[in-house]
């Protein structure tokens, strides 16, 4: 039993060095549009750190070598879900386009005062100093579901996303950055408990993603964009696979269990080839093939899928009396891929 305990304590405090001295700690968040990914409320709370923690809602998108460990006695099947998020600046955003940036371009730059203009420039390069993102999601029938030895699970899901900044164009002009994404997923995921083979305690998962994605974007100074400025919808489909691994330590000397993770997500099968597939214009305005082109280099450059290194741990502490159901201590290790940042 002593050397159980000392065990445990040597492998955690390890794990506990290794990922506070990392200079690459940080909640599991994601670059945008770098990942074909739902997340998850309950794992949010928790500040992303999931990788070693199963539950129901961690198998498909955070680690598919959880599906071993759901309880065997009902398959958690959800038919619809919806959830929604935005910045706290969102309201102010709307506000300061709708009475102040809207009507200078209706009006038209050119016909303000260089008071006016400066004015107006320093109130966008202010108001856009923040990003402001606003994200949805839409889970359609989806199911995970563990046999003993052997867990299954898939679903459908959608995944929206919109993101607004400023950045400096030059000359002190501000340039506005818009990006809006629709993710269309169907995902399937399996994972083996491997302990015939010898290896107690360890499972390892597969989960195979197929998306269709819709994007818009628009990254100009503010003095370029037009009163009839054309909105022009790319599409691209894309398919990527992650893999997972969980190792549960039963501790004889403490109650619970502690769970070791390891998730490599998102390893690209097909980049997204992104084609025009519509536009939204105001005031009848003309389909333009040279902005199409441009949007379309911006969107391969900035828009395509990096695989994501994830290293967690997790102490799991069994059911309590009265509501504290589970109790559990997670921490995460991130790699995110190097892309654009929003």
């Amino acid at each position: 039993m002593i050397s159980h305990a000392r065990t445990f304590t040597g492998t955690l405090a390890a794990l506990l060095v290794f990922l506070l001295l990392s200079g690459d700690v940080q909640a599991q968040q994601r670059v945008p549009g770098s990942r074909v990914f739902v997340p998850s409320p309950q794992v949010l709370g928790m500040g992303g750190a999931a990788t070693a923690y199963p539950t129901p809602r961690t198998a498909l998108f955070y680690n598919p070598a959880h599906l071993t460990h759901l309880q065997t006695s009902r398959a958690p099947v959800t038919m619809i879900g919806m959830g929604a998020s935005l910045s706290s600046n969102f309201s102010e955003q709307l506000a300061f386009y709708n009475d102040r940036l809207q009507p200078a371009l209706d009006r038209g730059l050119d016909a303000l005062s260089p008071d006016e203009e400066r004015a107006l420039y320093a109130e966008v390069f202010q108001m856009g100093r923040t990003p402001t993102v606003i994200t949805s999601d839409v889970l359609l029938p989806s199911f995970a579901l563990n046999r003993g030895r052997y867990g299954f699970g898939g679903g459908v899901f959608i995944h929206g996303e919109a993101a607004y900044r400023v950045e400096d164009a030059g000359a002190g002009v501000p340039g506005v950055d818009f990006t809006a994404l629709a993710d269309v997923m169907a995902v399937a995921s399996g994972a083996v408990d491997l302990a015939t083979l010898g290896l107690d305690g360890l499972s390892a998962g597969l989960t195979a993603k197929y998306d269709q994605r819709y994007l818009t974007l628009k990254s100009k100074p503010v003095d370029a964009i037009e009163d009839d400025e054309s909105v022009y919808v790319l599409g691209g489909s894309n398919a990527s696979l992650d893999l997972g691994l969980l190792y549960a330590l039963p501790i004889e000397a403490l109650p619970g269990r502690l769970y070791l993770g390891a998730v490599w997500s998102d390893l690209t099968v097909k980049d997204f080839d992104y084609r025009f597939t519509m536009y939204y214009a105001k005031n009848e305005a003309e389909q333009n093939d040279a902005a199409i082109a441009a949007e379309r280099a911006m969107a391969a450059e900035r828009y395509q899928l990096g695989s994501t290194v994830r290293l967690g741990a997790a102490y799991v502490l069994p059911v309590l009396a009265g509501p504290l159901k589970e109790t559990a201590v997670a921490l995460d290790y991130v790699r995110q891929p190097d892309a654009y940042s929003d």
